[in-house]
């Protein structure tokens, strides 16, 4: 043998050191890894971590090779790892229909297993004896199989292997709303076996979902049937997630260890180096030691005072394991690591060094990494005492092959045998490095002729829908078509594997799309006519062009431009002579290449396909598939807005309704009051008159009074709505009939023609939403049930914020959603919180407008909370019953009008107007809604007086404003505080209503809580007790314990006296920051402090000080006194501001001494709690 280098005898004694720690329990047939000696059963994560050091060594060697022995070498680690990753394939190949099980029900009992026999690929324990739902074990094998296979490694070698990779990579795709067990596999902390969201998964599954996008299976010998498709959309949402959470790691846990796996090797899954350095900071400032770190805070693990003879611990015994948590050595591995990749050799050698004397040494006389170092039985007292003073000693596995292998990592980059390039083939570490600007190209598609030549007047280029499809070379489809073609990807007959199952979103629907040389592209979910109505909002769909390109923007890593199709069609303005104001505006904008902040380049479709991201639909299965996806895509589906109801001619002579006259009020879907001029439209043919006399209602569905319709014939209703032009009448007797007969119920109308009462609403659904009438858009939406294709989406962009939702009011019917539902299941519970009870049993159910306002906020919030996130900062709880009612008495208190107007007024605002509302309400600033008269619009562009008063309208109408409501239009302008009212009166009272409802607390408010919890027995609140046993189970920066705190909050139905509750709180927070810091002499209350009695004596203390004792009784009504009361508390006490000598804050620190025994400390004061 030739004399080896002084390098290669160091990797030869790594070698080694793999093989006798790690390569020793390797499976010669399996080629699984088994835990030990004495456990055979072989974990997915724990073998990924392992064979890692076995494929760096492999590339070492195969970089290093001094002599043959070396190449050999090479070939058999790199063999090593080929087989260890397909023994992990084949086990996870034999639960193939857990795989297709979990894409419609992701449950624990549908996952993948965690752990297999390394003897035989078999499972080892049940379904329901593991905690095996764990996403992150999943992805790293998927994350480190890219990696593996993009160094040049094949592992994947047939189709069926690609399609079921393409499976698993669906299994991970919804990780950001699938609550697991975590890497941990134990979920929530106190180990009762409830799966809980987890950062580490949701980073994980981030990062394998971005190794294997576009990636090619079959490595050099490629085709475009293995390359694995990952939807964009799934990444943008487990980011958003992550970076919502980060640096917390779950509902139980605020800070984990693991995320070091997750901001740095193997995932690199953050691109904020600002929220990489703080998880970093957060990890090293609470769990940082001697000997490791610790898992997480409270861990009670392997500690010496764990109980043995049982899994779960009961929440009064966490406490006790603070300060004595055991210690692990692997994450000193995972710093050292990160260290090498950010080229901080100093800082790496640091933690090797510090890692190396936590090492022990083998019987064969091999360094070898502890699982963990724990406090000895009798040492815990003095450890608790005086934290980090006692020696650890080593438990658990030894060695520990996860944390031995990242050992052997760290020491490879360290000495320069691998770089972090060779480590990192598909360079995740750049992730965090600054990008260039996105530019996004935008193509206008007219739906007619008429509407392209109108847009040239002002320059713009523009398509046609006609246009673009008669050369055959583009193809155009709305989003559903692109979701059935997805949904044949990853189809293998011969697994049982179905495909795709999930919905597409912005990031999908902007790629072009190739398929036998025609270029496909597709609209997004907006525009789809057959679904909800917000489309026919112009101004809605001008402001939803901002945030799609500001979404764009944020999420946008593909190769190639993203390509945002925007239809213009007839129903959305009058292109009949000059470009609307609204449109000519925007486009104004987007022609000068920024808009919303977004750099945008308008053109032609032809021009941009040499620039845009296109994806090939090669990849289609077999022949058969391919031929069906190909005439689904091909086939001429021209998206458009045009009624299919057919017209009708000749008109009966109309029925008297017995002695009453036909325009009286029925019972019906709305009450007539309020009316305004018809509006002059265009009139095209259609099913019924439409020379409509628009009518604003001013109450829910059933609560007019009026004629009787069960009292006509069925045949003379029918005549009257064939001859009634009043789309308010018509409405209520289709709504008759619905109610009465069923959607299903046939009618024949003129020339025998048969429709059912649900096509009749289709027709009037349309009708009104051409004509722009939104109560009733809103009011036919709900019968008709119309479905959002993004509401469940919207739903889990706030829950992934863990934000929670309600739907309903805060009473019995108010539910919360705390996890992801499906469309159906969403529909439904929105559906039976709305529910009007009918008087009649035989009766059909008719939704409540309600319903529909419910989905229609939710869409709102969601677009804010990915565009505008800072409005959700503090907000645990999205209630949205109650947002509606602030919504209700904000119109009704501006207006001054009763709130059963109120509430016409609100559902007759447009979906622009209705965010534009929401958005003011959440900002926190202050508002007026004013009714002001509508200017006449001028039809000549020449007028120069027509022209100022159109400007002038806008103006005025640039918040809200409803274009239905010529006499009354609701608008909304912004004031600076001076300016704001003309009297502050009820100002406070407004903003305490305001900030209730939406549930907003204090910058750690309830961290605060918690320290006022150390220093009492518990506190009261509408009868629910917030025990001080919940700090021995939860620590002050846990969002489980915000949530406890949030839970008894919602028992108060009134905003107002919620936010006063809160300032209740807030005053007890004073007087714990005031309380002495050194334990010895704090002070301890020792009974639970009923908060309602701090408020009633600060109330009573107030009404001395005004001398209007005598005029409001406090918890009375008083004789005398005709103000508003809540909770016996007069108005004026509600519109004080919380601050100030004279706010309720001060009234309150003057009665807590009062309810509150306070102890005197050491020196004999008392505590003070005055307010400065």
């Amino acid at each position: 043998m030739r004399s080896r280098s002084n390098s290669g005898v160091r990797l030869d004694l790594l070698h080694r050191l793999t093989y006798q720690t790690i390569l020793k329990y390797q499976n010669p047939i399996t080629g699984l890894i088994a835990s030990s000696d004495e456990n055979n059963d072989a974990w997915v994560r724990d073998n990924v971590y392992s064979i890692c050091s076995v494929w760096a060594l492999s590339l070492a060697y195969r970089k290093t090779a001094d002599v043959d022995e070396d190449r050999v070498n090479a070939y058999e680690l790199e063999k090593s790892v080929v087989k260890l990753m397909r023994g992990l394939l084949v086990c996870m190949m034999r639960q193939v229909d857990k795989v297709e099980q979990f894409k419609s029900t992701p449950s624990p009992k549908c996952s993948l297993h965690a752990k297999y026999s390394s003897l035989d690929h078999r499972t080892v324990v049940s379904d329901s004896g593991w905690g095996h739902l764990q996403i992150d074990a999943t992805s790293i094998y998927l994350l480190m199989l890219a990696q593996i296979t993009a160094s040049g490694v094949g592992i994947i070698y047939t189709m069926d292997e690609v399609a079921f990779i393409q499976n698993l990579v669906f299994y991970i795709e919804s990780a950001y709303r699938i609550p697991d067990y975590g890497i941990w596999e134990r979920g929530d902390k106190t180990n009762h076996g409830l799966p809980e969201l987890n950062a580490s998964s949701i980073g994980m599954a981030k990062a394998a979902m971005e190794a294997l996008s576009g990636l090619d299976l079959f490595g050099a010998n490629s085709g475009p049937q293995s390359t694995i498709q990952v939807q964009a959309d799934k990444i943008a949402q487990c980011d958003a997630t992550l970076q919502s959470m980060l640096p917390r790691e779950s509902y139980s846990k605020e800070i984990d260890s693991a995320l070091l796996s997750i901001i740095g090797f193997p995932a690199f899954a953050v691109d904020d180096q600002e929220l990489v350095n703080l998880t970093r900071e957060t990890i090293l400032r609470k769990c940082l030691g001697e000997y490791g770190c610790c898992r997480f805070l409270r861990d009670g693990y392997r500690t010496s005072i764990e109980d043995p003879h049982r899994l779960h611990y009961e929440p009064w015994e966490l406490q006790r394991f603070g300060g004595i948590e055991c210690q692990w050595p692997v994450f000193l591995a995972y710093l050292s690591i990160n260290e090498s990749f950010d080229n901080n050799k100093d800082k790496a050698s640091d933690y090797l060094l510090k890692l190396s004397k936590v090492l022990t040494q083998s019987a064969s006389g091999s360094k070898v990494m502890p699982e963990m170092y724990a406090v000895p039985s009798d040492k815990v007292k003095d450890e608790w005492n005086e934290p980090g003073s006692q020696t650890r000693v080593p438990v658990g596995q030894i060695p520990h092959q996860w944390g031995q292998s990242l050992y052997i990592l760290s020491r490879l980059l360290s000495e320069g045998f691998i770089s972090p390039s060779e480590l990192d083939p598909l360079n995740r570490r750049l992730a965090v490095l600054p990008k260039p600007d996105l530019v996004v190209q935008m193509v206008i598609v007219a739906e007619t002729d008429r509407i392209q030549k109108c847009l040239t007047q002002i320059n713009l280029e523009c398509d046609t829908i006609d246009g673009l499809q008669a050369d055959g070379k583009f193809l155009l489809h709305n989003a559903k078509v692109l979701e059935e073609t997805l949904g044949h990807l990853g189809q293998c007959h011969k697994l049982g594997l179905s495909g795709r199952h999930t919905g597409v979103g912005l990031l999908s629907t902007s790629s072009l799309y190739r398929c036998n040389g025609r270029i496909c592209c597709f609209l997004a979910q907006l525009y789809d006519s057959k679904t909800f109505y917000l489309a026919m909002d112009q101004d809605f769909v001008l402001y939803n062009i901002r945030t799609d390109l500001q979404y764009l923007k944020a999420n946008w890593q593909m190769l190639g431009r993203p390509t945002v199709i925007l239809p213009i069609y007839n129903w959305m303005a009058d292109f009949s002579g000059d470009v609307p104001y609204e449109f000519q505006s925007a486009f104004t904008k987007i022609q000068s290449g920024l808009y919303g902040g977004v750099r945008v380049q308008l053109g032609h479709l032809g021009s941009f396909v040499s620039t845009s991201c296109i994806t090939p639909l090669d990849w289609l299965g077999d022949s058969s598939t391919d031929k069906r996806v190909e005439n689904l895509l091909t086939k001429s589906t021209s998206p458009s807005f045009r009624s299919r109801l057919p017209s009708g001619s000749g008109r009966k002579e109309r029925p008297v309704l017995g002695d009453t006259a036909c325009t009286a009020h029925v019972k019906g879907i709305i009450k007539r009051g309020l009316s305004v001029p018809s509006i002059q439209v265009e009139q095209t043919p259609v099913l019924l008159k439409a020379n409509v006399k628009t009518h604003l209602p001013t109450s829910l569905p059933g609560s007019g009074r009026g004629f009787d319709f069960s009292r006509q014939d069925s045949t003379d209703l029918v005549s009257i709505l064939l001859e009634s032009d009043d789309l308010s009448e018509q409405a209520d007797i289709i709504h008759y009939f619905y109610i009465t007969k069923g959607p299903n119920y046939n009618l024949r109308l003129e020339d025998e023609a048969v429709f059912t009462v649900q096509d009749l609403l289709e027709h009037l659904y349309h009708e009104a939403g051409r004509l722009k009438i939104w109560w009733l858009i809103r009011y036919t939406a709900a019968m008709l049930r119309k479905r959002v294709h993004s509401l469940a989406a919207s739903l889990s962009d706030l829950l992934v914020r863990q934000k929670q939702v309600t739907f309903g009011l805060p009473t019995d019917k108010e539910r919360v959603i705390t996890q992801p539902m499906s469309p159906e299941e969403l529909s439904l519970v929105i559906e039976s919180v709305c529910a009007t009870p009918s008087a009649n049993a035989m009766e059909f159910q008719a939704i409540s407008p309600h319903c529909v306002l419910h989905k229609e906020l939710l869409i709102y919030l969601s677009m804010f909370a990915r565009t505008e996130p800072m409005l959700f900062h503090e907000m645990l709880r999205i209630r949205i019953g109650l947002i509606i009612v602030v919504m209700t008495t904000e119109l009704a208190r501006s207006l001054q009008c009763s709130g059963e107007e109120a509430t016409s007024h609100l559902l007759n605002l447009s979906p622009f107007e209705m965010k534009n509302f929401l958005l003011h309400i959440l900002s926190g600033k202050e508002f007026l809604v004013k009714e002001v008269e509508d200017l006449p619009l001028g039809n000549q562009s020449d007028d120069r007086t027509s022209e100022n008063q159109e400007h002038k309208r806008k103006s005025v109408r640039h918040i809200i404003s409803s274009p239905s409501m010529a006499k009354a239009d609701i608008c909304r302008e912004i004031f600076d505080t001076d300016d704001m009212c003309e009297e502050s009166h009820g100002q406070w009272a407004r903003r305490r209503r305001i900030d209730g409802a939406l549930n907003r607390a204090p910058i750690g408010f309830y961290s605060k809580i918690w320290h006022v919890l150390e220093q009492c027995k518990g506190l009261s609140i509408e009868g629910q007790v917030l025990s001080q046993n919940l700090i021995e189970e939860m620590t002050e920066g846990e969002l489980k314990f915000a949530l406890k705190v949030e839970a008894v909050l919602n028992h108060i139905s009134e905003p107002e006296y919620r936010q006063l509750m809160m300032e209740a709180l807030i005053t007890l927070t004073i007087f714990s920051q005031l309380n002495p810091s050194k334990s010895q002499n704090k002070v301890f209350i020792d009974r639970i402090i009923p908060v309602n009695e701090i408020i009633t004596k600060a109330y009573q203390i107030f009404l001395e000080d005004q001398g209007m004792e005598s005029f409001c009784a406090a918890g009375g009504k008083g004789n005398n006194c005709h103000c508003y009361k809540l909770r016996g508390l007069c108005e004026a006490f509600y519109d004080m501001a919380p601050s100030g000598s004279y706010g309720t804050i001060s009234y309150m620190c003057r009665a807590v001494p009062l309810i509150i025994d306070i102890p005197s400390d050491e020196t004999g004061n008392y505590v003070s709690c005055s307010m400065q």
